[in-house]
Parts: C-alpha cells; structure tokens; sequence
C-alpha cells in the first residue's frame, strides 16, 4: 500500500513536520515547537557520496544542452514570470534526468503560477491554508498574479504539497501581450469547470537542494539536472563573443548591496571560457551557461564572476511511489527556530479518515549535514505530540540545505480515527536557526 508526504507545516509558535499517507486528512490538533562526505579535485576531480558510493566526474565543461537533458527555450514575453519559467525549466530538467521523461516534455508555467497566487476571493472563508492571496475581484485584477515577480522557490514548495508539476496541453499559457488576458481567462474556465485543480499531477517533489558553493552546482547539474537562481539583469552588462554568443557581466552590481531582478536557469559551465570574451573583463575566465526566458536566442554565458544568489536544484518522483500527501503549508518559509539546548523539535498532527501506511517525511533543514530524529506517536494527547504510542522512531542526515523527503525504514499503518503526530528533533549545529517555519495568515 502506498504512502503519503506530510509537508513542512508551520504556523506561528506551534511548529511541525511533513508526511504522507494515503486517505487522511490533516486536522491539526496542536503541535508545539519546543553524510555524505564530499571531495572535489580538477579535471579528474570526483564528488564521491558514502551513502551511494556514486562517483561523479566533474569536466572543465559540461552542458544539458548538448546531453540533451533540458528543454527547448521558451519566452515568458512581457510577463512576469521569469521565476515560474525557471522553476519549470528546472522540474522538466529533472525528469529527463531521472529518465521520466524526455526532452520534449512541457509543463505547464501557467498552472505553476496559478498555484502560488490564487485569487482572495477563491479562499474558502473557513480555510486555514496559508499562502498568497491577490486582493480583489479576479474579474477585474486576473491578470495581476502574472505580471507580479515571485520566488522559484514557491513553485518548489508547490510541488511538495502535491500541487504540480502538470503537463502544459492541461492548462495552456501564451505570455505574449496580445495573449495572456485569453490564456487567464482560459486557465480560470478550466478551473471553474474542475478540469484543473492546485492539487493534481502525475509528479512530486521529494528534494529541493540549495547549493552553497560553485563545485556543488557542477555536481547537482550532473546529477539531478538544472538549477535556478536569481541574478541581477541590466543590458549595460550584455555583449557577444567572438563566436556570436551572448554573455553578461555587471561589474557596478557585484558590490554590496547586492540585488536580483531576474530568475534563471543554470544549464552547464565551462572553466575556459575566456574573461576576453566580455564586454568589460572580470577577474577570472570560466562561465555558467544559463537558459533564460526572455530575448531571442534563450542562452548565454554568465562570468563565474557575475552575482547569483544560492543556486537551487530539484528532485521530482513519481506521485504514485508516495500516495496522497498531508501539509498545512503552502508557502517557503519565512523564517526558523532554534532551542537554547541541544536539539530543537518541532511537530505536526493529523487525524486518519482511512486505515493507511505512512511511507515518508518530508523535511526542511537550514545546514548542511543536518541530523534529524523522526518520531512518530499514535493518538497523542491533545497539546503533547510526543506523548500516546510510539510508532516509529529513526534516525537521518539531510546532506543539504532545502527539503528533503525521508523515506521511513519500514511504512507505518494507522488506522481510520487515528490521529498521530510526526516529531522532528533537529541537532542543534552552528546556524543561527535550525528549524524553518511560515506563518498562517
């Protein structure tokens, strides 16, 4: 029997965790918040994981584009979406990775972007669901959530909670200007119809991994496909090489402060593109190659140089590995927690409406490394997620900093009227916060 993803659900001080398990819903009955080792070299460098005993080689130059494991450029137009473009580019990139799917798959931007801003007046009035609401009648403001700027990582989250990735001939988007009001209007019909909802889809996602340093990315790409990140885009920064390719560098947005405005897709490297080939030469030769949303050709080269803030990659499943998923989330979160002792823990209640197995967790961390103890309880006291009948207990390490969902040794049955609580006990290490939450509007 299948089981079901809890997401990460946090609302104000009664922190908690995520899981899935199929047929059960997610009646909140108070929680409270009270190694892979890595080595790099050069040309021949490795990053070797213990836990897989994979051996990656990482080459002075590599691209999806040429692998053909990313999917054809697609232009957001006037729109704002830049950050849903990229959060796609990327979950499609991944597919084809994971030999899902190939590289003439196409998800859908438009239902991404419907999932992270739905319209104020489509909010259920007794909904607890937290989340982005645009203000306003959506007869009058529809387009709003389309022309807005937004975080990729949104997108990431979405897809955590079981809402997308779905396949683009579902919910059909065209950002050109003389399009986008048909295209929303579209989108609007098929959800009043029910053909699309949030939660739908085919896929998951079971890690949302943020890279802290160049050879991390290298790896990532390698491994699990593209990554997005934010950058700061002026056209004072654009030029062509010698070959006709364009590439960018801002020398004046490399100092503090330093800022984004744009969200793209990290498709591949090259350590030897040559720092002559910019307009204005930074200190080092070596370029990312980036897939971008907007212009003509789709592609460019980035100077290693250049501001990117962290760069974030993703690991998309099959739904169907999992089952149904439990969150009360549905936004990144907005900040964390840590205990002045050793560990901080944080929980999560549901109630069962079915006889079920849970199959996984699904947790945030903010540290690399981080060790993590899952417990979870059986009909726990109202207001004590750690008290009633212990079910499971386990012990695991996220190797990086995001989301990860941590399959359970073995599933564990609840039975219908159940509650049970998930209990994360995270060691405490160096960060200033260790356990991530939002807050519930």
């Amino acid at each position: 029997m299948t089981g079901i993803k809890i997401s990460r659900v946090i609302a104000a001080l009664s922190a908690a965790s995520i899981l899935m398990l199929s047929a059960c819903a997610a009646d909140d009955i108070n929680g409270r918040a009270d190694d892979n080792l890595v080595t790099i070299t050069d040309e021949t460098e490795s990053i070797t994981e213990t836990t897989t005993e994979e051996e990656i080689f990482i080459p002075t130059s590599y691209s999806l584009l040429d692998e053909g494991k990313v999917t054809e450029y697609k232009n957001q137009h006037q729109s704002g979406m830049c950050w849903a473009y990229a959060a796609i580019a990327v979950a499609e990139s991944s597919l084809i990775v994971s030999g899902y799917e190939d590289e003439s798959v196409d998800l859908s931007e438009g239902h991404a972007c419907y999932t992270v801003y739905p319209y104020a007046d489509d909010r259920p009035e007794d909904s607890k669901q937290d989340g982005v609401y645009v203000l306003g009648d959506k007869t009058k403001n529809k387009t709003i959530p389309y022309y807005m700027g937004g975080s990729s990582g949104l997108v990431a989250q979405q897809f955590a909670i079981g809402a997308g990735p779905i396949y683009e001939q579902e919910a059909p988007m065209n950002t050109d200007a003389r399009q986008i009001e048909k295209s929303v209007d579209n989108i609007i019909k098929l959800d009043e119809e029910g053909s699309i909802t949030k939660y739908m889809g085919n896929y998951l996602l079971t890690r949302n991994i943020i890279y802290q340093s160049d050879e991390d990315i290298k790896a990532g790409i390698i491994k699990h496909g593209a990554v997005f990140c934010g950058v700061y885009v002026d056209l004072k920064g654009g030029s062509k090489d010698s070959e006709g390719q364009a590439n960018y560098y801002l020398t004046e947005k490399n100092s503090p402060p330093k800022q984004t405005n744009h969200v793209v897709t990290i498709v591949g490297w090259d350590d030897k593109y040559s720092k002559d080939n910019f307009k204005t030469a930074p200190p080092n030769d070596g370029a990312w190659l980036i897939k971008d949303s907007t212009g003509n050709s789709g592609y460019f080269w980035m100077s290693y140089d250049e501001y990117h803030d962290v760069a974030e990659g993703m690991v998309i499943a099959k739904r169907s590995d999992y089952g149904e998923i439990l969150s009360y989330d549905s936004l990144i979160p907005m900040c964390g927690i840590k205990s002045e002792d050793e560990y901080t823990e944080v929980a999560n209640a549901f109630s069962a409406k079915a006889a079920n197995e849970i199959k996984g967790v699904g947790i945030s961390v903010y540290a690399e490394n981080q060790k993590v103890n899952i417990s979870i309880y059986k009909n726990p006291e109202e207001g004590k997620p750690d008290s009633g009948e212990k079910l499971y207990e386990g012990d695991s390490v996220i190797e990086y900093e995001g989301y990860e969902v941590v399959d359970l040794d073995s599933p564990v049955s609840v039975e219908k009227g159940d509650t049970f609580s998930v209990v994360l006990k995270y060691t405490n290490s160096g960060t200033k916060e260790i356990a991530p939450f939002g807050s519930v509007k």
